[in-house]
């Protein structure tokens, strides 16, 4: 009798690595072992993220991308037969690598700013799980945004991670200097000028006095100022701005103590100098001995009062004067000497 031998072919059977996780834009191995039976080959799907130049290969390069997924997360799939010529027979498998989703985003912030302001420096646009910012390879801050205000320009440094992800960026914070106002000075009684510290702030600047910054011209001379405190301002081409607390003092009134109306071109008038050019509505009142009121003028009419009274000259004696200035809030109140010759 003849005598068959029987071959009992194993199961075609493979182990498969479990998924690693890695990166977008990083490339990992995938590895196919224990392969059975003997003679049994791998090949693989086409795949333009497999960097191996052979799909009949046990072991491929992946460079899997991220497709999206929950948690920054995307497991990439990569489909395989093992097939065994002898038996002709394949049995469909599939490799997984996790791919986590890049860290994306930007640093927002003001770029410039002037000295002593702040800027906020976000950047949860990268949704990463930890942050951390340094300054001069300081540690300064461990969270998704901070608001800083340095003395001089800063570059900022931050580190972030998400998974198997880590991210670099950076934010350069230039800080421009305010310009300096170092003296106001007097141009005229009622005129000062701004005088600004050399080599500070940036042309052109523009001035302005108290809260009237609509009306900024570049003329760093302020004009009518009225007899009291004022704080004069300056902005540059930055916005950067620089301010200076200064006062207008009222000047002194010059009050005669007597005159001399004899026409003679030499003190014939009671003059209060100072009324016409400084004060022009100042409201003045001369009374005699008695309290009755003999003249009425305003500060802008120069002559003064000429020692008369309806036409009539008066003796002389002594005389009450009452000077009201309403800018300055005050009373002059006094009396001098009317002398006929």
């Amino acid at each position: 009798t003849a005598t068959e031998l029987l071959y009992v072919i194993p199961a075609i059977g493979v182990t498969i690595p479990d998924p690693v996780t890695i990166c977008e834009g990083e490339a990992t191995d995938i590895m196919i072992t224990d392969i059975q039976p003997e003679g049994t080959i791998i090949k693989w799907n086409e795949d333009t993220t497999i960097m191996t130049e052979t799909l009949d290969t046990s072991i491929v390069r992946v460079k899997p991308v991220y497709l999206g997924g929950t948690n920054h997360q995307y497991q990439y799939a990569y489909d395989f037969v093992a097939y065994n010529s002898f038996c002709n027979s394949s049995v469909p498998f599939t490799a997984y690598v996790k791919v986590d989703e890049p860290l994306i985003g930007e640093i927002t912030g003001k770029e410039s700013i002037c000295e002593t302001f702040s800027s906020h420096l976000d950047a949860s646009s990268y949704a990463a799980t930890t942050y951390v910012w340094t300054l001069e390879e300081d540690t300064i801050n461990r969270g998704t945004s901070m608001t800083v205000s340095p003395e001089k320009t800063a570059h900022y440094y931050l580190g972030m991670d998400r998974g198997t992800c880590h991210k670099d960026d950076d934010f350069l914070l230039t800080v421009n200097a305010n310009p300096v106002i170092v003296d106001v000075d007097s141009v005229d009684i009622r005129n000062r000028e701004i005088i600004l510290k050399d080599g500070v702030g940036v042309e052109p600047f523009y001035y302005w006095v108290d809260d009237m910054s609509s009306s900024k011209t570049i003329d760093p001379i302020l004009y009518n100022l009225q007899f009291s405190k004022h704080t004069a301002h300056v902005v540059d081409k930055n916005g950067c701005e620089g301010l200076l607390l200064f006062e207008v003092k009222a000047p002194e009134l010059t009050i005669p103590e007597y005159f001399t109306p004899d026409a003679n071109g030499i003190n014939d008038g009671w003059i209060v100098p100072e009324l016409a050019t400084v004060y022009p509505n100042a409201v003045v009142k001369i009374y005699d001995r008695f309290g009755k009121l003999i003249a009425e003028y305003l500060g802008s009419e120069a002559d003064g009062w000429n020692g008369s009274y309806n036409g009539h000259d008066l003796p002389s004696t002594d005389y009450w004067y009452v000077i009201d200035v309403a800018e300055i809030d005050r009373q002059f109140v006094g009396h001098f000497t009317l002398l006929r010759q």
